[in-house]
């Protein structure tokens, strides 16, 4: 058949009508802390919208936790972002157990248990929201320790400070027994965590004739590491011998204890050799010669010696020359049985206040006393002689 006729044209389609300015598709936006709500302009339906919240936890140990073996722990959480299907699980490693328990949706403890054996670990936490999100934490443990260097210590008679050198992961106290709080002392220090450190005592004199000692704990605060303790030990200022060969006393005293000498008292007998040894003597103050069965002395024997006070022997029957030349003498008794007193015997020594000459000293030598400090002199009958400026 043959084709039909074409169709009439459209007409053209009216121009659509413009919204009018300023209309809002909400009636009113309001919120809580989960959600925005819109309520449409028609007043008709309201839209909830959560609010996207960042899912994290927080714990109330942050720093590494110092533990010790065989224990239990109790560590608490915090969930921000929680909602009914946030989930926390931990896992641990090394021999440490970890149980989580809930409190409510946010928040809750976790209950860690050190192995028998402590290795520095880490307990891993899992957050999960239920849906497509987790989040890792976790929680370092480390063992809680105080490693002193050294133990013991020995202390110098005449006092000084100890040093004690140690690692600590800690806040530790020092404990010093009250007995020994009248010679031992700490100066408390600022700590941080894990550190090297010096713990330093001060040691006062011991000038008695027998050692002493003390046991100083260091103990931690938060009962997390065991006790260590140290041992000072301080050696006696006075020493008592028996020289009974003369110039033997070099073999009777330990070399490791000369320093310790303060105060000294000898029996028996002496030669050149055991004076020249009081001069090893850094510390020497006193020594008490006054049971020496010797007749005689050296001369020179403590010149310029740092020695402030010397008893000398009983039976001495004489003062050498330059005995006490420039040396540290402060006072003096000199023995019934003395005879002589050499030239220049306390020559510019420390020679002060009252001076007595006994009846038996017949000879006083030159210079023997000059510049010396004496402020009362007392001569006896017996003296013969005097040298010139003898007491200049």
């Amino acid at each position: 058949g043959a084709p039909g006729q074409p169709g009439e044209p459209g007409q053209d389609g009216q121009p659509g009508k413009d919204g009018v300015d300023g209309d809002s598709f909400f009636q009113a936006v309001t919120q809580d802390d989960d959600y925005v709500y819109l309520t449409l302009a028609s007043g008709d339906e309201t839209i909830a919208v959560p609010k996207h919240k960042p899912l994290s936890i927080t714990f109330s140990e942050t720093e590494d936790i110092r533990v010790l073996p065989s224990q239990t722990y109790t560590i608490q959480y915090t969930v921000t972002g929680a909602t009914d299907k946030t989930l926390v699980k931990a896992l641990a490693q090394d021999g440490f157990r970890a149980v989580v328990k809930s409190n409510g949706v946010s928040e809750g403890i976790i209950e860690i248990t050190t192995p028998a054996t402590i290795l520095s670990s880490e307990v891993l936490v899992f957050v999960t929201d239920g849906e497509e999100r987790t989040i890792l934490r976790s929680i370092n443990f480390v063992e809680g320790v105080i490693n002193i260097t050294n133990s013991a210590y020995t202390a110098p008679s005449i006092g000084g400070t100890v040093d004690v050198e140690l690692s600590t992961n800690i806040d530790y106290t020092v404990e010093i027994p009250a007995e020994a709080q009248s010679w031992i002392s700490i100066a408390p220090a600022a700590r941080a965590a894990m550190r090297d450190e010096t713990v330093s005592f001060v040691v006062q004199p011991n000038n008695s004739t027998e050692l002493r000692h003390a046991t100083i704990s260091l103990k931690d605060k938060e009962g997390i590491a065991d006790d260590e303790t140290i041992l000072i030990t301080q050696n006696n200022a006075f020493y008592s011998f028996e020289v009974a060969t003369a110039g033997s006393l070099p073999q009777l005293i330990d070399e490791e204890r000369v320093p310790d000498i303060v105060q000294l008292k000898l029996t028996g007998h002496l030669n050149e050799t055991d004076y020249d040894y009081f001069k090893t003597m850094p510390n020497l103050e006193m020594l008490d010669l006054s049971r020496i069965d010797d007749e005689y002395m050296p001369s020179m024997a403590f010149e310029e010696s740092k020695i402030s006070t010397v008893l000398l022997p009983s039976k001495l029957k004489s003062i050498p020359a330059y005995t006490f030349y420039y040396s540290s003498i402060t006072s003096i008794d000199i023995p019934e049985t003395v005879e002589s007193i050499g030239d220049f015997a306390f020559l510019y020594s420390n020679l002060k206040g009252d001076l007595v000459i006994p009846s038996s000293t017949a000879t006083i030598g030159e210079l023997a006393f000059s510049g010396c400090a004496i402020t009362s002199l007392t001569l006896n009958e017996g003296i013969q002689s005097i040298g010139m400026e003898a007491f200049y």
